[in-house]
């Protein structure tokens, strides 16, 4: 599994989970790692009333992922399920894919045990996430419908302009 984040045109965060499973505790620590940082990102560009938004996940709407974004003041904002025409970060992954197999296209052959695959695989994203530009996100952006357009949706982050 891999998480990230954009608000706008910045990169936000990124990470990819190389132990365990995916579940309501490794998200939260990768909310811990990322969202505060991130938000104080914002914060220093003026937006001072960020939304954060995620999908319909059960690891996401577990209660103490709920809990903990309400601990800490993150506001959520509702995802309509089965709308990932409305979750730009659907389309940030098939464009890290992309960029993974035009980059690197012998990393199917990569040799080694499930744990060396899986570190080369988190390299290699982590890597390309950084060289996404911001015009990528940014275009994103602004081909949200216009009843979402009226907050930047960032992945993970929706803040009113």
């Amino acid at each position: 599994m891999v998480w990230g984040c954009f608000w706008g045109s910045h990169h936000g965060g990124f990470t990819a989970l190389l132990e365990g499973r995916n579940n309501a505790k490794a998200y939260k620590k990768i909310l811990k790692d990322h969202l505060f940082r991130v938000r104080e990102e914002m914060y220093a560009k003026g937006i001072l009333d960020p939304l954060f938004q995620h999908d319909n996940s059960p690891v996401h709407t577990a209660k103490v992922i709920t809990a903990f974004l309400d601990k800490y003041g993150f506001d959520v904002t509702d995802h309509p399920p089965y709308s990932p025409d409305l979750n730009p970060i659907e389309h940030v992954w098939v464009e890290l894919k992309r960029r993974l197999y035009k980059k690197y296209p012998d990393i199917i052959y990569t040799r080694g045990g499930p744990e060396t695959v899986k570190r080369r695989l988190a390299t290699c994203l982590e890597e390309i996430w950084n060289e996404i530009p911001g015009s990528f996100f940014k275009t994103l952006y602004e081909s949200m419908p216009r009843r979402v357009a009226a907050v930047i949706k960032a992945g993970g982050w929706y803040t009113k302009y």
